[in-house]
């Protein structure tokens, strides 16, 4: 055992004396030419109420995780639901998994699988992201989207929204296909 010691201490120096020996040896080194990043507010299961003027409840917005960071005002969120009437009292539902809230601009921008419910006549519009103006009421994409109702399945590109009249304009390539 004595032996294998003394191989094992000679391998060891030998090692050491060729990195000793050779020319310029790399270094490493940590360079960040901004500043880190670090996480300001984290929240967990919230819900976020909006008031109209008058102080009435107009919308309910729920996360599962919500997060914003020292260097942005916006807040980064997951699993986002947001809760309204349109003005004759009908409810919508708007889910996307992740979005991001801009307060200053009053904008909530929503990705990953996004999809509005319109619960008086079970109406689905699903595109994979969009901006919604939230005092406005109104959304809009750029990207495909699919309109489900209970008769038909409607695809287009881009839309507008109007979420307080309930209505939805199909920008470019509209097709339909209706069920009997």
């Amino acid at each position: 055992m004595k032996r294998y010691v003394s191989g094992l201490t000679f391998l060891v120096g030998c090692i050491a004396a060729w990195l000793t020996l050779q020319e310029d040896p790399p270094l490493i080194g940590f360079e960040t030419r901004q500043p880190i990043t670090l996480k300001e507010t984290y929240i967990e299961q919230g819900i976020l109420w909006r008031y109209d003027k008058w102080g009435n409840r107009e919308q309910t917005i729920t996360v599962a995780s919500a997060t914003q960071f020292t260097d942005q005002p916006d807040l980064h969120m997951t699993e986002i639901s947001v809760r309204s009437l349109d003005d004759s009292g009908q409810p919508w539902t708007l889910q996307a998994g992740a979005g991001r809230l801009q307060r200053a601009q009053n904008e909530l921008q929503l990705f990953d699988d996004v999809a509005i419910h319109a619960h008086d006549d079970d109406t689905t519009l699903t595109t994979p992201s969009l901006t919604m103006l939230l005092a406005e009421k109104q959304a809009r994409g750029e990207d495909a989207v699919t309109l489900d109702t209970t008769k038909s399945t409607t695809t287009a590109v881009g839309f507008t929204l109007d979420l307080q009249k309930g209505q939805a304009r199909l920008l470019s390539n509209v097709e339909a296909v209706y069920e009997n």
